[in-house]
């Protein structure tokens, strides 16, 4: 290409080019099956001329903050041949041969590319291309980039069948975009408290709990008085840790204790949406660096965020793809004995066979708390010695661990150990409000504290694999489940620590099962509503199954095999994508809705705006009945009554958290916990919300920011540098001044006016509009200097 991508004009885009419509090209792509990660959609905008293509590409904000690393990023470099694919094609062409690459030292580090591209040969397929930035200046030029083409189906073969199915969590640098409040509230267990004049913050002490169970019932305590307390209403509650999560390859997990914590509240965080934030910081900082990674973490607006030297990590899915024929399998140890936990029944069950069948092995010892007297256990003992194997049940509590000694002791030593599946589970759903310590306790022994006794008992061990099943409501939050998602986040940072430690693991974070044996076999209607919101889809055995092997494969010490419907996850508004699902789906979640759809779902106090009577009412009440027959999963034509009490029509605790929920996205406005309660029916809910937008609740002047203010003054009259002197008298005499001001007003139409001032209603006004800053300013004007 002879001239430059401006066409030697600096104008952009070249003069007669024509633009092209780029808004559906990765969807079309998918379509084709390339699967473009959230990095590498890079095409912004695109125009034609004749045979040659225009284009700019950026990085995504995700990876603009390396874009500095490299002199061209590789993303940016691959999004150059994306225009160059044509959609309609009977084949897939990919990137064979660079030749004739020249690059340009003169700019290094950008985000975004202006590309020209124009066919190396006539009906090559073959282009040659030119790269400039965004002042014009080159960055790389290509003589000619050969494609090469390959089949569709090989394509979509080429991850096993996988591609949707198998994730794994990777932290993902993300840009500080505001700034915090100087100050807030720091409430924390065996902390004390620290008061100031921002948002309420919780710091949670996990790295000081030496037990899990222990410290997430504490976080516990802390999250439900704070959702509960009608002073915080608007706030945000942040919850912080040290060390509780593994943000970065090959890292440990340094506080186990409080690594449940993640569980809890990412649950809580789906029930109440944007009240709870999840900030972890490593362990052993200064006081000041831990206040400015916590600061840097706020500011990224992000409610789950990880800090590490200085950088702002969030947490994505992006897909692990393994190539179908590679036939990569982890051995489970040759001529040793497999332990399956709750390997008498569901799960363990179904992987028990697998591993006799599968993977060769001959000597499987199956625990549960029943042991021989499970439901159908004679059946699989000869289901699995006709396969070929040597079947022990053992009944034993794994979370008692003299118990799980005695039976590791008891393994013969010419088979001795070598492989370990822990897929033992006890589901106690409820919202986060009517979870307790006890019903906590009950989750966490045979999931969390059986996982840890395995891990100690066998360390030593010469063990080839330790296998973990955990949940996908861990990684993501599922309403409802607050208990088994912290359970099972144990499990997952156990993991990352014995890979740390040199030690076989990987926790496996399952999806939706089909059928398990009972976790989730008998979910209704509702229920399988409640898991799609989630983005999940029901996985038969085989499926699972398949998903085992190549879970297992990956060598990475968490994958999450959940099956998920991406295109349904696109066709939803971008703040329904749950934030750990986002990278999966960037650049193609709807992200405006067209006119006749934006009219529809505008906010409900607009649409009611000038309507009065029956019709507002009705209105109200249309919508408050749509949402409910939507929570309780109506099809099209079915309706609530509007007269029938929830509890008639079947609601539980959870579809009242999801009903206001919507109703509080549907409104604007902050509705309690106890809605559906105190408004029993659709009819008295609609004349509750209607009357909320008609006159929406308004706040009481926050106290608590003064009486920080006052609690910093209590601090330097008390403290060790505590002032005296000229000082401590002004300071005292404002004091006196303030006592007066605060007397009792019988009528507040008519304040006292303090001594000195011939306007003290006006000086109240003034008072009450200043800021925390302007106040002492307010009060010395009006009094002098003293």
């Amino acid at each position: 290409m002879g001239e430059p991508v401006g066409a030697g004009s600096g104008v952009w885009p070249p003069t007669g080019a024509v633009p092209v419509d780029v808004g559906g090209l990765y969807d079309r792509l998918d379509g084709l099956g390339y699967g473009y990660g959230p990095v590498f959609r890079g095409v912004r905008s695109a125009w034609r001329r004749g045979a040659e293509v225009f284009a700019e590409v950026a990085l995504p904000e995700v990876a603009g903050v390396d874009a500095a690393a490299y002199a061209v990023h590789p993303a940016l470099m691959d999004a150059v041949f994306h225009m160059s694919i044509d959609p309609s094609a009977d084949e897939v062409r990919l990137p064979f041969v660079w030749s004739g690459v020249e690059r340009s030292g003169a700019s290094v580090g950008g985000s975004v590319l202006r590309v020209a591209m124009a066919p190396s040969a006539p009906g090559s397929g073959d282009v040659s291309v030119r790269v400039e930035d965004t002042t014009g200046t080159p960055v790389v030029s290509v003589g000619r980039l050969v494609t090469r083409p390959v089949a569709r189906e090989q394509l979509r073969a080429a991850d096993g069948g996988l591609r949707d199915a198998l994730f794994a969590l990777e932290w993902t640098s993300v840009p500080v975009t505001s700034r915090l409040s100087s100050e807030w509230d720091v409430w924390g267990a065996g902390t004390g408290t620290r008061q100031g004049s921002g948002p309420v913050l919780w710091a949670h002490g996990g790295d000081a709990a030496q037990d899990a169970a222990t410290a997430t019932a504490r976080a516990l305590d802390v999250v439900q008085e704070f959702l509960a307390g009608e002073r915080f209403a608007g706030a945000c509650l942040v919850v912080l840790t040290r060390g509780a999560v593994a943000a970065g390859p090959g890292e440990g997990v340094a506080d186990l204790s409080a690594a449940p914590v993640w569980g809890l509240v990412r649950s809580a965080q789906v029930e109440h949406p944007g009240r709870l934030v999840l900030v972890d910081v490593e362990r052993g900082l200064s006081a000041d660096a831990e206040e400015a990674a916590l600061r840097a973490a706020l500011g990224s607006g992000e409610s789950q965020v990880a800090v590490r030297g200085g950088r702002v990590l969030v947490p994505r899915l992006a897909r692990v793809v393994q190539a179908a024929e590679s036939g990569a399998r982890v051995s489970f140890g040759s001529g040793g004995t497999v332990l399956v936990t709750g390997g008498t029944g569901g799960l363990g069950a179904l992987v028990a066979r697998h591993l006799v069948a599968e993977y060769g092995v001959r000597d499987l010892l199956l625990v549960s708390r029943r042991g021989l007297g499970a439901e159908g256990v004679d059946a699989l003992v000869a289901e699995l010695t006709g396969l070929g194997g040597r079947v022990r049940v053992e009944a034993c509590d794994v979370a008692d661990r003299d118990a799980l000694a005695a039976l590791l002791a008891s393994v013969p030593d010419d088979r001795p150990l070598t492989g370990v599946v822990h897929s033992a589970a006890v589901l106690d759903d409820g919202v986060i409000e009517s979870v307790d310590a006890e019903r906590l306790a009950g989750v966490f022994r045979p999931k969390a504290e059986a996982a840890w006794n395995l891990h100690e008992l066998t360390r030593d061990l010469d063990l080839s694999a330790f296998v973990l099943f955990s949940s996908f409501a861990g990684v993501v939050g599922s309403p409802g489940q607050a208990s088994y998602a912290a359970a099972n986040t144990f499990l997952d940072a156990l993991a990352h620590e014995r890979r740390a430690q040199g030690l076989p693991a990987v926790s496996l974070a399952w999806g939706w099962w089909a059928s398990d044996g009972g976790l989730t076999g008998g979910l209704s209607e509702v229920d399988r509503g409640r898991l799609a919101g989630l983005g999940l889809t029901a996985m038969s055995a085989g499926d699972g199954l398949a998903l085992f092997d190549a879970g297992v494969a990956a060598q990475r010490p968490l994958t999450v095999p959940a099956p998920l419907d991406v295109a349904g996850l696109r066709r939803r508004d971008a703040e329904e994508v749950p934030a750990v699902l986002r990278s999966l789906v960037r650049g193609t979640v709807r992200q405006a809705r067209t006119e006749e759809t934006a009219h529809a779902e505008a906010g409900l106090a607009a649409r009611v705006a000038g309507l009065a009577g029956a019709e507002r009412r009705r209105l109200v009440l249309d919508v408050v009945r749509g949402h409910v027959s939507g929570v309780l999963g109506y099809g099209p034509g079915q309706q609530a009554g509007v007269d029938v009490p929830f509890k008639s029509l079947g609601f539980d605790s959870l579809m009242a958290v999801e009903l206001r929920n919507r109703l509080g996205r549907a409104t604007g406005l902050r509705f309690p916990a106890t809605l559906v309660f105190d408004h029993p029916t659709v009819q008295d809910l609609a004349a509750h919300v209607d009357a909320s937008l008609e006159t929406p609740a308004v706040a009481e002047p926050a106290i608590e920011p003064l009486l920080a203010d006052l609690g910093k003054i209590e601090h330097v009259l008390t403290g060790p540098a505590a002032l005296g002197g000229e000082a401590r008298q002004r300071i005292t005499d404002r004091l006196t001044a303030l006592l007066a001001l605060a007397g009792p007003h019988e009528d507040p139409a008519a304040p006292v006016a303090p001594t000195g001032t011939a306007d003290g209603a006006g000086f109240v006004g003034q008072l009450e509009a200043a800021t925390a800053d302007e106040i002492l300013d307010v009060i010395e004007k009006e009094f002098g200097t003293f």
